[in-house]
């Protein structure tokens, strides 16, 4: 069975040279070629594709507004890019590699071993949601998942903390969601979430700073720059996250 892949780089040649490359793999099916993000978005909506070559700077709209905009999810993505500072924020949209210009060919093969493995690990994965659905008077206002930093229980509902999306001001937004906290960590990937305190759940790569008190607790320093402190009970789940 071969994997799907859409092309989006505005380069002519680093295209060209992605395109060769890719060629040498057996089961890498090129369907389309984009020049920008635009095109490239347009293509998502329209095309079933299992593999997305992505460059960050594209012209319209850049590498991580095309996933955003996606909205209803992204295939495995790979991001292709003569940019190494965006590699964490790459990340944090589950970015399967990140290769820097100019393209190796071993480095590439190593990528779309890694794309196969993603791949087939979906299939039989379960399914958690991409966007959470939280009704405001008679509207519903989808928020994705990826942009959610913090998960705070408040009562009967559920305070979603979001990071701004990329191009938009800087200054956090707050969801209120009806539902329990637990309810919510059970639809959740416990991959990308993990729960600190009877009150919080928070995006592991979110967690830029941890410190021990002399209760057994943590503080945690999120990339917000909100400090929280962590419940003794939790203290096991942090330290096997930092491996202390």
């Amino acid at each position: 069975m071969s994997l799907r892949a859409l092309l989006a780089d505005d380069e002519p040649l680093a295209r060209a040279r992605l395109r060769r490359l890719l060629k040498q793999q057996r089961d890498i099916e090129i369907v389309e070629e984009c020049a920008s993000g635009g095109a490239a978005l347009a293509a998502l909506c329209r095309r079933q594709v299992d593999v997305l070559f992505l460059d960050i700077e594209l012209p319209e709209l850049g590498g991580f507004e095309v996933l955003e905009r996606a909205g209803s999810g992204w295939p495995a993505t790979v991001f292709v890019t003569a940019y190494a500072q965006h590699a964490l924020r790459a990340f944090d949209f589950s970015a399967v590699d990140y290769l820097v210009k100019p393209i190796d060919g071993e480095r590439l093969a190593l990528a779309v071993e890694r794309v196969r493995q993603r791949v087939a690990a979906s299939a039989s994965a379960p399914a958690y949601p991409e966007r959470i659905p939280v009704r405001s008077g008679a509207r519903v206002r989808l928020v994705p998942v990826h942009t959610i930093e913090l998960l705070e229980a408040q009562g009967n509902y559920v305070a979603l903390h979001c990071c701004a999306p990329q191009g938009q001001p800087a200054a956090p937004r707050e969801e209120l969601l009806r539902e329990t906290l637990s309810g919510l960590e059970a639809r959740l990937d416990p991959a990308v979430f993990v729960r600190v305190h009877r009150r919080f759940i928070v995006r592991r790569s979110s967690i830029v700073e941890l410190e021990p008190s002399a209760g057994g607790e943590f503080v945690l320093t999120l990339a917000s720059g909100r400090r929280l402190l962590s419940g003794r009970t939790y203290r096991a789940r942090l330290a096997q996250l930092t491996r202390l």
